[in-house]
């Protein structure tokens, strides 16, 4: 609903320009070869020297800027990234935080309390405690799942990131992130960190290997140990004489 409330108020400020009427000439111009032309020109050189369908191109695109998760937002995103890192240097900490909404208790009791009132809500999270399928409850409230999603990454700025001060990531200056949805509409997020300080990401091996910088690679591996660590259990299975690890935790 929202998107659409979108698309009616971009359609309505783009047709109100003058604009418009250009755009009503040029569309019946438009030709497969000059369009098959257009694009050569666009993989050799990235641009095209019909002012025609590089205005038409220029429109389009200020349509699609207005729209989320559109290949002109990912663009314009891209080149955001690309300019912090100029500015700042390569990040050093790429994540990807990924929510479990559908089995879990903080998003099932928001969808139970949303459609319910409490005392079915509370019958319906006991008997999903005892085992009832509680995926439909998941999919079927995509404003819970929303709702839920912002919970968790809120939190976890708040709580694990926190800009400017000593975290579990060490002392993290800036970040970026971008939010996206997987195939069944679910949320997720991607982003980057910068450290306070920056360490040179693109000659660190080169700057730890030198000699008499014991002390720097020492620092490098307290810092890894501290920040990234994983907790293995091996267990040994019966008959075949070998083990297995396998991760349990992570941070």
């Amino acid at each position: 609903m929202d998107l659409r409330s979108q698309n009616r108020r971009i359609s309505g400020t783009r047709m109100s320009k003058a604009s418009f009427e250009r755009l009503e000439r040029i569309v019946p111009t438009l030709t497969p070869q000059r369009l098959k032309a257009a694009e050569d020109e666009y993989k050799r050189t990235r641009t095209t020297t019909d002012k025609d369908i590089k205005f038409l191109m220029q429109e389009l695109n200020s349509y699609g800027h207005k729209h989320p998760l559109s290949n002109e937002s990912r663009l314009l995103m891209r080149r955001k990234i690309k300019a912090m890192c100029l500015k700042y240097g390569m990040p050093n900490i790429w994540f990807t935080i990924n929510p479990n909404d559908l089995q879990n208790p903080v998003k099932l009791h928001l969808a139970a309390h949303r459609h319910l009132p409490k005392a079915e809500a509370e019958e319906l999270l006991e008997k999903i405690r005892n085992g009832f399928p509680s995926i439909h409850l998941s999919v079927r409230d995509p404003v819970s799942s929303a709702q839920f999603f912002h919970r968790e990454i809120e939190a976890f700025f708040k709580h694990y990131v926190r800009p400017g001060q000593n975290s579990i990531f060490g002392k993290v200056s800036r970040y970026y992130a971008t939010v996206e949805t997987n195939d069944r509409g679910a949320l997720h997020l991607h982003g980057l960190m910068w450290l306070h300080g920056n360490i040179h990401l693109p000659s660190l091996l080169n700057d730890a290997c030198r000699l008499g910088e014991e002390e720097y690679r020492a620092q490098i591996c307290r810092y890894l140990d501290e920040v990234f660590c994983e907790v293995r259990m091996i267990e040994s299975f019966a008959g075949l004489g070998s083990h297995s690890n396998e991760a349990i935790g992570h941070r």
